[in-house]
């Protein structure tokens, strides 16, 4: 069990997170899912804060933290993650694209 009190403890662990996660930019953390920081370990940051951006926002207090866009469903944090799968295992240069509307794929109502 971890403690949650002090903002060093918290940075530390979302560090962890932000390896494990494939998190690049600040930005990445407003696609990350709940059922994500459970799995990398994180399921007191709930307890302790209610919500991710509350203990970024304790940990990091020098970023400005849009608290809003946690709490946004359409995050799209598996297409997310499996853009960032795809990268890994798709040759270098290979370009991924997320919400991609091919026009030849669109359903047709008769």
């Amino acid at each position: 069990n971890r403690i949650w009190k002090y903002p060093n403890d918290v940075r530390q662990f979302l560090e962890y997170a932000r390896l494990q996660l494939y998190i690049s930019q600040s930005i990445d953390w407003y696609r990350i899912s709940c059922k994500q920081i459970r799995d990398v370990g994180g399921r007191g940051l709930y307890r302790t804060f209610g919500n991710l951006g509350k203990a970024l926002q304790y940990a990091y207090p020098e970023f400005n933290w849009d608290l809003s866009k946690f709490s946004n469903r359409g995050k799209k944090s598996g297409q997310r993650w499996l853009r960032v799968i795809l990268e890994q295992i798709l040759p270098e240069k290979t370009e991924v694209l997320e919400d991609f509307l091919h026009p030849d794929l669109l359903w047709e109502e008769n």
